[in-house]
This record gives C-alpha cells, sequence and structure tokens, in this order.
C-alpha cells in the first residue's frame, strides 16, 4: 500500500503470477477498493494447495539444488549477492508456512478476477485452484455484481475456450474468469 499511496495510486489493475499473485490476494481481500482487476496466474492461496511432490522437494532441497539459471540471476542482481543460501533458506520457510488465506478471505475479493492455471506439469494442484476460482465466484454472483457488458461476456468466453492453438501451450485447461 505504501508504494500505491507515494505513486498517488487510488486504485490499480493487479496481476501476479506465484508469489506476486498471494500479493495481489493480499491486496484484493485486506484492501478491495484499491483493486480495480486481478490476474491470479499460479497463485495458491493455501500452502496446502501445494502439490505434495513439489513440498516433499522443496523441504529436503539445499540451496545448490534450484536451476543454475535462477542461482545466477539472483547473484547478478541481489544487493548482497554471497547470500543466496540464506535467501534459499527465507524462500523455502516461506513457502511451507505461507499463504493461509481461508475460502472466507476469499469472499473479500471485489475486483473482477481472472484466475489462470495449468492442467499438467504444476505445482499447485488444479482441485485448490478451481476452488479458489468458486470461492470467488460466489461471492461476487450474491447480488449480480458481475460485469454483463457483451465486452467482458466476449472475453469471458475467448478465455474458456482454452489456449488451444498457442504454441507452447500443452496440456493447457481453460482458465476461469470470475
Amino acid at each position: 500500500m505504501v508504494l500505491l499511496d507515494r505513486l498517488g495510486v487510488e486504485r490499480a489493475h493487479v496481476i501476479g503470477w506465484s508469489m506476486g499473485g498471494t500479493i495481489g490476494l493480499h491486496l484484493a481481500v485486506g484492501h478491495p477498493e484499491r483493486v480495480g482487476k486481478l490476474v491470479l496466474q499460479g497463485t495458491p492461496y493455501h500452502r496446502d494447495g501445494l502439490d505434495d511432490g513439489f513440498r516433499e522437494w522443496f523441504r529436503a532441497a539445499a540451496p545448490g539444488d534450484w536451476s543454475h539459471e535462477a542461482i545466477d540471476f539472483y547473484k547478478a542482481n541481489a544487493p548482497d549477492p554471497g547470500h543466496w543460501d540464506v535467501f534459499f533458506g527465507k524462500l523455502r520457510d516461506m513457502v511451507m508456512t505461507e499463504p493461509t488465506f481461508t475460502e472466507a478471505d476469499l469472499a473479500r475479493v471485489r475486483a473482477p478476477t481472472l484466475v489462470v492455471y495449468g492442467r499438467e506439469k504444476t505445482v499447485i494442484r488444479p482441485a485448490h485452484m478451481e476452488a479458489m476460482a468458486r470461492a470467488i465466484l460466489v461471492a461476487k454472483t450474491r447480488g449480480d455484481r458481475r460485469d454483463r457488458s457483451p465486452r467482458v461476456q466476449g472475453a469471458a468466453r475467448r478465455v474458456q475456450q482454452g489456449c488451444h492453438g498457442i504454441p507452447g501451450a500443452v496440456g493447457c485447461k481453460p482458465c476461469t474468469l470470475v
């Protein structure tokens, strides 16, 4: 909120992938009046949404087990490149303990929301993502707050058709617009 306030931004559209989506959820749940639209891509709302295999791998992983590309990126961009091991430990602790949103928390999201996730080769269980989309949708359809404009409804139809025909979109499941 401090960044938005310092920039003089009253309301922002938020797009987040993975942990970036968790930041978007924090904004949308805690300050719904400040979020115009929300896109969550591969974002768990609770730590229990992680795939069990990924969770076990990450819990046992050592700092050197991460991809060399990620380690090199960190070392090239971090203020203190020698702290990769400390950073990795903090990252692992965070992934094992957060986020902890409930479906009641998700019901406070008021922004039009697009939930995007993969069906295959993903670290977040698809059923978890579907539960998040449903929780947001159920809350938003009470009182029929959905945007029924032709532009939004047309976008929803295109999104629901999925990503077939997009290069590299293997095993893609249609997105959910709520």
